[in-house]
């Protein structure tokens, strides 16, 4: 899961900061501010020990193809545990984490066995859907780890022990990643089982 932890946290971390420029509007373009350098510091992070592509391909390729999908089967074996525990919670920010992390789980599951069967007969179409996978991977992973991160604030605020305020917080995070980062993971994973045909599709001298 290097390729995973390495680019989707370079990625978003660039985002972020890009979005910090836009908050500050024109201001966060001009070096009167600190944001222009944040966003310019945050953008080699892509770049440095091996691009995010190339992660993207080792994932699919040595990683995920190489091992016949055997740690990411792991992972989702994992994830349907988790899914187990959630299920016996009524509360309302558990069960909008359930309902947006089960898809999501499935969407990645779906995507990790086309790339599995793919790499026998269609490298290219593999190679083509190397950096949706990475990013697919990278927003439900995200999900199960705040998923586990709810539970466990959810039993915390039950037994009255700790930050009761940090805890709600917790909740609230998770709830907001489920209902709003989550959802692209089904449409990442229809990306990557599109494959390379639309992209090969393109001739040389079209360009």
């Amino acid at each position: 899961l290097t390729p995973v932890v390495k680019s989707y946290g370079s990625d978003m971390g660039f985002f972020v900061a890009n979005q910090g420029v836009q908050v500050y509007g024109g201001y966060g373009y001009i070096a009167d501010y600190p944001m222009e350098q944040i966003l310019r510091d945050s953008r080699i992070a892509p770049l440095f020990e091996g691009t995010n592509g190339i992660q993207a391909l080792d994932l699919v390729s040595r990683k995920i193809a190489g091992e016949r999908g055997a740690t990411m089967r792991a992972v989702l074996a994992q994830a349907a545990d988790l899914d187990a525990r959630l299920a016996e919670r009524q509360s309302a920010d558990l069960v909008a984490v359930r309902t947006r992390l089960v898809p999501a789980v499935r969407a990645l599951a779906d995507a990790t066995e086309w790339v599995i069967d793919a790499s026998q007969n269609a490298p290219r179409d593999v190679a083509a859907s190397a950096v949706p996978y990475l990013e697919l991977a990278g927003t439900t992973l995200g999900g199960i780890v705040m998923a586990k991160a709810a539970l466990r604030a959810a039993t915390q605020l039950e037994s009255g022990q700790g930050d009761a305020a940090f805890y709600r917080t917790k909740l609230r995070t998770a709830r907001f990643y489920a209902e709003h980062v989550l959802p692209m993971a089904t449409a990442l994973a229809q990306t990557v089982i599109s494959g390379a045909s639309a992209t090969l599709a393109v001739a040389d001298a079209e360009f």
